[in-house]
């Protein structure tokens, strides 16, 4: 996935997948984890993320967990934001955790998983700073490759609003609701624009750096309207990158 300043539309073209759970950190204080243990946890988290959204299993299977071992935590607003359930499925997650720890982990260890926006990280570095207009042109044309096939067209006007807020619009070129969504790490999502089917008359919302960390891109993967959480652009250059200016992306491909 990647972001890549354009010089014609038609330059748009397919983007290379990236691995799941690139929006999940673990860190562990007082011992080290092997990375066959870190493996075999983000492969357990996405059976059980799975499960989740399937509505299958136990929210809380094993929540007991291990009577030894270090202590961990978890902090997931980003699969569970808002919803009553973000309590008792961060002690699932650090349950299941402490089961797949090794048994010579230490009792007075620490182990955090924290999320971030959900959704694969679009990284920016490639656009900080952003290039200078082309001679002639008002906005700088960029290209959005998310996991695949998706794609968007992004057209950025400079210096619109002030530096700590950004215009944020949505247009689609393509069939199935689209939506864009301002998140943040504390709440999770706040607002967002939404275009349901065919829509080239882009819907702009207006956002705030102290109340919105990124966006995250959004669509339904399956009838009845499940939606999925795409992507996001990495919060760490966000703001630096766009901040000020107004963003209008369309949906080209899906």
């Amino acid at each position: 996935m990647s972001l890549r300043v354009l010089g014609a539309p038609e330059e748009i073209a397919s983007p290379a997948s990236s691995p799941p759970f690139s929006n999940l950190s673990i860190t562990t204080i007082g011992f080290e984890l092997q990375p066959e243990v870190r493996d075999k946890i983000f492969a357990d988290l996405q059976e059980f993320f799975g499960s989740l959204k399937e509505d299958s299993a136990p929210l809380v299977e094993g929540s007991a967990g291990r009577g030894e071992g270090p202590t961990v935590r978890a902090h997931l607003p980003a699969y569970a934001a808002g919803t009553a359930n973000l309590a008792a499925i961060e002690q699932a997650v650090a349950a299941r955790i402490r089961n797949l720890l090794p048994a010579d982990a230490p009792s007075t260890g620490q182990i955090v998983l924290t999320s971030l926006a959900p959704g694969q990280i679009l990284p920016l570095d490639n656009l900080n700073p952003l290039p200078p207009l082309p001679p002639g042109e008002t906005e700088l044309l960029i290209g959005v490759f998310l996991p695949a096939p998706d794609t968007l067209r992004l057209r950025v006007a400079l210096n619109v609003v002030k530096t700590e807020q950004m215009i944020v619009g949505l247009a689609t070129e393509v069939w199935w609701a689209k939506e864009i969504v301002a998140w943040s790490n504390t709440t999770g999502r706040t607002v967002s624009v939404f275009s349901e089917n065919h829509n080239t008359n882009p819907n702009f919302m207006t956002i705030d750096q102290s109340q919105v960390a990124t966006i995250v891109f959004r669509k339904p993967v399956l009838f009845p309207w499940w939606w999925w959480d795409l992507a996001n652009l990495d919060q760490n250059l966000f703001w630096t990158v766009f901040g000020g200016h107004r963003l209008t992306f369309t949906w080209v491909r899906d």
